[in-house]
């Protein structure tokens, strides 16, 4: 009878000190995603600093292109990694690569070298959120995994809320120097508890090594997604662009076809349940991302609200974001991923189409209620998207199909943004007599600032009236692929059951691991 209670004590004393690492540990990744999510907005604020310190206004945008072209193009390469060698050292890796980054770009002295140091800092992103998030599926059963990423969630959306409101502070009482230095106390912090508190995958289980890593797959998706980046960047097509693209791609699908263990395995988008997920998480951030991008345009140039409103506007989106991730977390398990996704894409299709009417009166309650849809739907359609894909693939492929999915979403948002600004520039051609199309095309900015000479009071009037309608015909796009993520949502089974056995870096067998996850909260 003591020898059995000295077991029961010891097992219990194991589960104990299990559950205390995976709170430090994902109190670790919660600063991990904080940081990297802080500094894609904290930047937008020290710009015109830059500008007047180092110079290269016409460099501005570069500055944030070669951090989304080097996060997006290194995606894929450290969820491969990750599953080949593991999640701590390369999770670990990238986080100091960002870090370098960060250090390096606060000491620039010209254009140039900062957005070298910005292309470094999107290298190591491209690590952080993704395999911080497949670290976070090794470690919970689903239930607790659902809350978790819903946690991740509304971190990452109260980072993207603050940081130019943060930014702004640190640039004001400080340096715009220090907008870079301000993620390395976070990053330091988010390093020591990951290191100290995830395990060496390598003792746990075991992976196949025996193909050789796909490096002409890994060479030709970087030379894809550069090209495409740059093409949806300059917002114009060219043979030499199209060419070089279409070549590109070709080499791409060669290899990843012929690849015994590939970078970007193609025989994900032959599971129509992958296909569904993935396909509905580029759709859903090329809206969301396409119409934020011109949701204060909307407000300052043609309703005249000052930066503060247009900035405190965004607060109902992103807070219905976090608050209805919790919400999917707890829905997910009660009625299926497919009923979560339809009634997310739902909401975001409605809050969409509401901004793009133009017959209504956009007053401030009729835009709150609309971008809480918009929220709203997010919400429960980024979180839902990203459990289905990790619990429908082994735990060997986790990190590259949530890099895949972070890959699309990155995409998705970089093409939205481009499309809807191109539609409003083509429906501001049409519609505008000349003298207003150079205006309106060439320098937007006089309808900020409505009191330059040389505008008259009817021709401010006529701009505003042609700008709103651009805007909200080009909001159309993205209502549009709001509602394609919505059929495509019909393609998910009404009930998802797990594909494979749920696995824990913690325990060598799988079978324990719900009982344990219930233990943790």
């Amino acid at each position: 009878m003591s020898v059995l209670r000295g077991a029961i004590s010891s097992n219990a004393s194991a589960v104990e000190e299990d559950v205390s690492h995976r709170r430090w540990l994902t109190a670790g990744l919660t600063l991990g995603i904080f940081v990297a999510a802080l500094e894609t907005t904290v930047v937008t604020a020290a710009m015109p600093r830059v500008v007047a310190s180092l110079g290269g206004l016409s460099h501005y945008s570069w500055v944030f292109s070669a951090f989304l072209i080097a996060m997006t193009v290194s995606l894929p390469l450290w969820g491969k990694l990750a599953d080949l060698y593991g999640r701590r050292p390369f999770y670990l890796l990238g986080l100091g690569v960002f870090l370098l980054g960060s250090a390096l770009a606060g000491q620039a002295r010209s254009m140039g070298q900062l957005i070298a140091f910005r292309g470094l800092q999107g290298v190591g992103a491209g690590a952080v959120q993704p395999l911080g998030l497949t670290i976070a599926s090794d470690i919970y059963p689903l239930p607790e995994r659902a809350r978790k990423q819903a946690l991740f969630s509304g971190v990452w959306g109260i980072a993207t809320l603050i940081g130019p409101v943060l930014g702004g502070v640190v640039v004001e009482y400080l340096s715009w120097r220090w907008v870079f230095y301000l993620s390395l106390p976070f990053g330091l912090g988010a390093a020591f508890l990951v290191g100290r508190h995830l395990p060496e995958e390598s003792k746990t289980w075991e992976r196949d090594r025996s193909g050789a890593f796909d490096l002409f797959g890994a060479f030709a998706f970087a030379s894809t997604a550069i090209w495409l980046l740059w093409l949806v960047n300059e917002g114009r097509m060219s043979l030499p662009l199209l060419g070089g693209g279409l070549l590109s791609m070709a080499g791409l699908l060669w290899a990843e076809h012929s690849a015994r263990d590939p970078v970007l395995p193609l025989r994900f988008f032959r599971d129509p349940v992958l296909r569904a997920a993935l396909g509905g998480g580029f759709l859903t951030n090329l809206a969301l991302f396409g119409a934020t991008a011109f949701i204060s345009l909307l407000l300052q140039a043609v309703l005249g609200a000052d930066p503060v409103r247009a900035g405190s506007a965004l607060v109902p989106l992103f807070a219905a974001w976090v608050i209805f991730s919790i919400f999917a977390s707890r829905m997910l398990l009660r009625v299926g991923f497919r009923a979560v996704i339809l009634l997310g894409a739902a909401l975001l299709a409605l809050g969409l189409m509401g901004l793009s009417q133009r017959q209504v009166p956009l007053s401030d309650i009729r835009l709150f209620v609309l971008l809480t849809l918009v929220g709203a739907g997010m919400g429960l359609c980024n979180v839902s998207h990203l459990l289905l894909v990790q619990h429908r693939v082994s735990f060997s492929e986790r990190g590259r199909v949530t890099a895949l999915l972070f890959l699309l979403r990155t995409l998705g948002g970089a093409i939205g943004t481009s499309l809807l600004g191109e539609t409003m520039r083509w429906r501001i051609r049409v519609r505008a007599a000349p003298h207003l199309e150079r205006l309106l095309i060439q320098d937007p900015d006089f309808l900020l600032h409505p009191s330059q000479p040389g505008i008259t009071p009817e021709a401010l009037l006529a701009a505003r009236h042609i700008m709103g309608a651009a805007l909200q015909e080009a909001f159309w796009i993205a209502a549009f692929a709001a509602l394609a993520a919505f059929l495509l949502s019909f393609a998910l089974p009404c009930t998802e059951s797990p594909a494979h056995p749920s696995h824990s870096l913690w325990l060598k067998d799988p079978s324990h691991q719900h009982s344990l996850g219930e233990e943790s909260s």
